[in-house]
Formats: C-alpha cells, sequence, structure tokens
C-alpha cells in the first residue's frame, strides 16, 4: 500500500505528509513530557500515530471527513495543549 500511494502522490507527497506527520509527533511528544496537560498531548500523540500509521492508504485521506476530523482535533489539541506552557 505505501509503494502504491507513493506512485499515486510521488516522492514529494510522501516526503511533506511524512513531515507533517513528525512535525505533530515532535509538538506533542514534547509537551506530553513536559506540561502539565499530559492526557491532552497524550491523546495528539495517538490521533497523530493512528493517522500516520493509516494515513497512507486510500481509504483515510481521501474522504474529506477524515480530513476535517483530523484538522479539527488537531487544532483543538494543540489550542489546548498550550494553556500550560509560558
Amino acid at each position: 500500500q505505501f509503494l502504491q500511494e507513493g506512485v499515486a502522490k510521488g516522492i514529494l507527497g510522501i516526503l511533506s505528509y511524512l513531515v507533517l506527520m513528525g512535525f505533530l509527533l515532535i509538538v506533542f511528544a514534547k509537551r506530553m513530557c513536559a506540561s502539565h496537560n499530559r492526557e491532552v498531548n497524550t491523546v495528539g500523540v495517538m490521533l497523530v500515530v493512528g493517522f500516520l500509521l493509516f494515513g497512507l492508504t486510500n481509504i483515510t485521506f481521501t474522504h474529506g471527513i477524515f480530513n476535517t476530523f483530523f484538522v479539527c482535533m488537531v487544532a483543538l489539541l494543540l489550542s489546548v495543549s498550550g494553556k500550560g506552557q509560558k
């Protein structure tokens, strides 16, 4: 499946997807270790890992509902997870 999506989206598409997910994973993981909102950041890590593992299939990111859910959840979690930091 990974190779099929690599052919369909190209190297630039796969790399941009991995960079986006890697950045979000690093942000949530750092905040999870150093924040008072560990539960929120743990949910962020689980959300990113789940979409990272299943996002390269045709089913997940070809539907607008999944994309909207992912963007809304990431925005919500990033806004809530930064409340305890200065």
